[in-house]
């Protein structure tokens, strides 16, 4: 069955919401609690959520994509392909806009509720039953690492001084990195960045204390290059904070993953 990759442009088509965008209100929300068979409340889509995938059966096209989730109620995902009709049809690219859109999430008894950045309901996801088609298994259970990653990120360390969204916003640089490598955040939520070759790109959201998640497009290196891979240490990052004027992104242990500068 033919896959088609998704333009990043194409995936980030609908994104209202800033990179500002507030995290679900209530208490502490576990992201693995998304995890299921769901179906999407006035559509006739159908989701499926694994530890870190998700597909969406929109008629007789299946898409499929990663998502990310912190205990504080934020939630990102980004569509990274789209596969066709079994008959050939269906090769349209465009997503629906809620995959784009999604800045948090709550659960609300048997249902999930997908937020965008002002916190206003975008979809709600309902219980449906356990299908054994597809590519995501929802009964898959979550890796160690998946399990980490959506456990609370460690406190910034002494000294360290939480980077939110008005800081984050522009072009940064790897320090000391061969090459072009960039990465861009932009105010709608969307950010885009480069090894030095191939182009990359995902959303963002953060908060003032410091917290940072991102979500990014999974593509088969392009082109061979010895510059930086921007799209994992954005993707892995927990929190953002800034030492003097460079950007540090630390993952959920607390571990430096990256350090950039302006440019």
């Amino acid at each position: 069955m033919k896959r088609l990759l998704v333009p990043v442009l194409l995936a980030l088509l609908g994104v209202s919401a800033c990179g500002s965008g507030q995290a679900a209100a209530g208490v502490p929300a576990d992201p693995l609690k998304l995890v299921g068979s769901w179906s999407v409340a006035g559509t006739g889509q159908r989701v499926r959520l694994d530890p870190s995938g998700f597909e969406i059966v929109d008629g007789c096209r299946t898409l499929t994509g990663t998502w990310r989730a912190d205990p504080g109620g934020r939630f990102l995902a980004t569509v990274d392909s789209v596969v066709p009709c079994p008959d050939g049809s269906g090769a349209d690219t465009t997503t629906p806009g809620w995959p784009a859109a999604a800045r948090g999430f709550a659960v609300e008894a048997v249902d999930r509720v997908l937020r965008d950045g002002a916190g206003a309901e975008l979809i709600r996801l309902q219980p449906a039953p356990a299908s054994r088609t597809g590519q995501i298994d929802p009964s898959r259970p979550p890796t160690e690492k998946e399990r980490a990653a959506a456990g609370p990120a460690a406190p910034l360390p002494p000294g360290a001084v939480p980077a939110g969204p008005a800081q984050l916003v522009g072009r940064w640089k790897p320090a000391d990195a061969p090459g072009n490598p960039f990465v861009a955040f932009a105010q709608d939520g969307t950010w885009t960045g480069s090894d030095g070759c191939n182009g990359t790109g995902g959303t963002w959201t953060a908060g003032p204390d410091g917290a940072f998640l991102a979500s990014a497009l999974s593509l088969s290196t392009l082109i061979g290059c010895p510059g930086t891979d921007v799209a994992d240490s954005v993707r892995a990052a927990r929190t953002a904070s800034l030492d003097g004027p460079a950007l540090v992104l630390r993952d959920v242990t607390g571990a430096e993953l990256a350090r950039y500068n302006r440019g």
